[in-house]
């Protein structure tokens, strides 16, 4: 083998050699990249998802205090109604004892 070939095989397998470091430079990059990109976006995906439950938080937040409001006010309704029944109530069993005191029919 000539002295020429020799050097042609060496340079050729040098040549391999760095272009398959650059190759797994390169691979190792995207990689990176990849990662880099993933994480990034689930980042974002985090965050977005934590401003929905937020978001859906305050509205069942907002619905229960208006079912609260609801209820509060059904209920004060129903004791006015009840305080006036028992109002009615009052003067007819007041008349009842004081016939009875009395003895009255």
């Amino acid at each position: 083998m000539s002295l020429e070939a020799i050097k042609l095989v060496a340079d050729t397998e040098r040549s391999c050699a760095e272009q398959k470091n650059d190759a797994l430079l390169r691979a190792k990059k995207l990689v990176a990249d990849a990662e880099k990109a993933g994480q990034a976006l689930l980042e974002q995906r985090r965050a977005e998802t934590e401003d929905a439950i937020h978001a859906l938080v305050a509205e069942a937040e907002r619905a229960a205090t208006e079912e609260a409001k609801q209820a509060q006010t059904e209920t004060l309704r129903s004791c006015d109604v009840l305080r006036s029944v028992a109002q009615q109530q009052l003067k007819a069993s007041a008349d009842l004892i004081v016939r009875r005191v009395v003895n009255l029919p």
